[in-house]
């Protein structure tokens, strides 16, 4: 069984609209695939941003030990 879906409403800036249109047309996609995408995708990027930060300290830490 599919996710239900609601509709929500986001007023956004011309240009914004522009760059989204674009994107999602490179991808070939519908802009409001595309923006779905973009917010299913944002806790993925949070983790990998915070793993990158525990990578650097360790990186940093093994560096000040040589």
């Amino acid at each position: 069984m599919a996710d239900a879906m609601r509709n929500v409403t986001v007023r956004l800036r011309d240009k914004t609209v522009d760059d989204l249109d674009e994107e999602a047309d490179e991808q070939d996609v519908s802009r409001s695939e595309y923006i779905r995408e973009i917010l299913e995708q944002r806790h993925e990027v949070k983790r990998l941003t915070q793993e990158v930060e525990r990578l650097q300290e360790r990186l940093d830490t093994r560096e000040q030990r040589i």
